[in-house]
């Protein structure tokens, strides 16, 4: 999706919005060097860790990247993009808030720019905000745990700091469920933004623990929207 939106621009302009790591950075370097092309990279996040993976990351791989310590709604720039890209971000906003990101993602593209992401769609009669279970944190520390001691980057005393830190993190998260696909659809189409691309996909995960979200089957809407 990513290399389908930046595809014969040679030099994109791309704005990473939201991020829990490097990943974002990772995908978009990676796809921008099997195109052949070099992006000027704008990393826009809230919070101050994931900034700082991707500094390091840039650093090692020499990335004109620019990071903004700034919730997305608040974020003011005299400059457009060419793509917006982003995974599994609108789940942070309620749905109040929500036609406010989408225009504001519309408002920092270019005409015919490009936003992209992937998105969970999740079952009807999923409650409004969801929250891991007792069951779930638990499984989260674990695999929190466990990932820390396959990389060999924890001694004791750094182990009870990754528990407690996966103990916080699974505590508060909370996601604002979107669980309707003319919802998902008409954000955009409300916003004035062209759906190049709106395809469903399902992952049955009900109970697995493989990244810092609440498992769940459902669906997973793969979305390309232009501006006009």
């Amino acid at each position: 999706m990513l290399r389908r939106a930046m595809s014969g621009i040679p030099r994109p302009r791309l704005l990473l919005s939201g991020s829990t790591d490097e990943t974002l950075l990772r995908l978009a370097h990676e796809t921008c060097r099997d195109l052949g092309i070099s992006p000027r990279i704008v990393a826009l996040d809230r919070g101050a860790t994931p900034l700082v993976f991707m500094k390091h990351y840039a650093r090692e791989h020499q990335l004109d990247l620019t990071t903004v310590h700034c919730d997305i709604l608040d974020f003011a720039s005299d400059q457009q993009f060419d793509v917006i890209f982003t995974h599994a971000f609108m789940g942070y906003f309620d749905a109040k808030q929500r036609p406010s990101l989408i225009e504001k993602w519309n408002s920092l593209l270019v005409d015919g720019g490009q936003f992209t992401t992937i998105q969970r769609v999740r079952p009807p009669e999923s409650p409004a905000i969801v929250q891991f279970s007792a069951e779930q944190s638990a499984l989260f520390v674990e695999a929190a745990l466990a990932a820390a001691e396959q990389l060999g980057v924890c001694e004791h005393e750094d182990n009870a700091t990754v528990e407690r830190a996966a103990k916080e993190f699974a505590e508060n998260l909370r996601v604002h469920a979107i669980n309707s696909r003319a919802e998902m659809k008409n954000l955009f189409l409300d916003a004035g933004l062209e759906l190049a691309m709106l395809e469903y996909h399902s992952l049955g995960s009900r109970g697995m623990i493989s990244g810092p979200s609440v498992p769940a089957s459902g669906d997973y809407a793969h979305i390309v929207a232009v501006k006009r």
